[in-house]
């Protein structure tokens, strides 16, 4: 295991198999926040394994859209992760926007 890139937007982005689509700022649960969409070529792409999980892992599978949105949260890098095979994001926009941090 290794710890979180600083540039963890750059990291994502930098990623074989990973188109950014687009890049903005944004507003998540009152904190500042970055969100990428993308596109996964024809590839799965894994960015690693999830601290104390053993079976799964942080990735995405090939030939899909994925939303990811980078927010820090209390010293913590948070990545909130979107993905729909038919590309239908906005629907999941509700979800987002109901997002609260403690």
């Amino acid at each position: 295991m290794i710890g979180a890139p600083a540039d963890l937007v750059g990291w994502i982005a930098q990623h074989p198999g990973v188109t950014v689509t687009d890049q903005k700022r944004i507003t998540i649960g009152n904190l500042p926040a970055t969100q990428l969409d993308l596109k996964i070529g024809g590839q799965d792409v894994a960015f690693g394994p999830i601290t104390g999980v053993t079976d799964a892992g942080f990735g995405v599978g090939a030939n899909t859209v994925s939303r990811f949105i980078v927010v820090d949260v209390h010293g913590h890098h948070v990545v909130v992760a979107l993905v729909a095979e038919d590309g239908s994001l906005a629907e999941l926009q509700p979800l987002i926007d109901s997002i609260t941090w403690d």
